[in-house]
Parts: structure tokens; sequence; C-alpha cells
């Protein structure tokens, strides 16, 4: 893969994506852990198509969005629980109760 992105002229971490969403495909039928190869044909012709490169940078960009906005996530709710044993909240069905006041979120 790493020829493959000097070719495209991409960092390593762009292929995986497009692999992953059908927009590359490997030669044969490799495992999902395995190492991919590619036709040099094939990646010198998705290079040359305008195209095909926009789309690519459209699927990686995306990716990597999902990937942020899923990590901040698990930060928010690492930060909520967080504060939520600093201040004694309880959770419950429509807010957070503390000494019999209901927060409602």
């Amino acid at each position: 893969m790493e020829t493959a992105a000097e070719i495209f002229g991409r960092p390593n971490y762009d292929l995986p994506f497009l692999v992953r969403t059908g927009h590359l495909k490997p030669l044969g039928k490799p495992a999902q852990n395995a190492y991919k190869w590619f036709a040099t044909i094939e990646i010198e012709r998705a290079c040359a198509d305008p195209v095909w490169l926009g789309k690519a940078i459209r699927i990686v960009e995306k990716q990597v969005q999902e990937q942020n906005w899923k990590q901040r996530g698990k930060e928010q709710s690492k930060m909520s629980l967080a504060w939520r044993l600093l201040f004694n909240l309880d959770p419950c069905p429509i807010g957070f109760r503390i000494k019999n006041t209901i927060f409602r979120q």
C-alpha cells in the first residue's frame, strides 16, 4: 500500500478507507488483515481521472470526519461521567436529579 500511496501522492492512511468503501480494488481477494497488492496500471489510470480523484478525496474526508466525531463522542461521554461522579448526579428518565431537584437536559 505504501507504493500505491506514493503514486497517488496521498498519505498511507488514506488507502484503507478507499479499499474499505470499494472505491479502490486490490488484486485477488485478500483477507482483511492481509497485505494488499494493486495493479500499477489501474493506479495510474485512477490518478489521471479527475472525477475518480475527486470522489476519492470526498470518501477519505468523510471517513476521517466520522472517526473524529466518534473520538469526540467518547471524550464527551467520559467527561459527562466525570461530572456525574463529581457532583453525585443520578440519571433519571427526564434529566439529572440532585437532592430531589430535577434538571432537564
